[in-house]
């Protein structure tokens, strides 16, 4: 029943974005790539390395400096959800070359 109400809620078993919420740590002080953390991380965006429209593109969609998110996919599409952290969150799709362009420091 469970397996039900999370499918049917969006999120897939083991896709490290359930109900639960994000997490409140700080940051640990290690920053990575959005590509090198493991599904079920949470961090915060300290970064953006693409300029351009894709960096545009990439605040467009919520990205930016100090944003809390969750990584609920790690692989292609990288699947992020965006303010995760009070108030309502989104989840959106990233292709590597722009998923590596986001730095994140990992929350504890």
């Amino acid at each position: 029943m469970a397996e039900q109400v999370r499918q049917q809620a969006g999120g897939a078993a083991g896709s490290g974005c359930d109900a639960a919420p994000c997490c409140a740590g700080l940051g640990t002080g290690q920053v990575v790539s959005l590509c090198r953390m493991r599904s079920g991380q949470c961090g915060i965006i300290r970064g953006l390395l693409a300029v351009g429209a894709d960096g545009a593109y990439l605040r467009a969609l919520g990205l930016r400096a100090n944003q809390r998110i969750r990584l609920c996919r790690a692989s292609g599409p990288w699947i992020v959800e965006v303010g995760c952290h009070g108030g309502p969150a989104s989840r959106i799709g990233l292709a590597r070359d722009l998923a590596a362009q986001v730095q994140v420091e990992i929350a504890g």
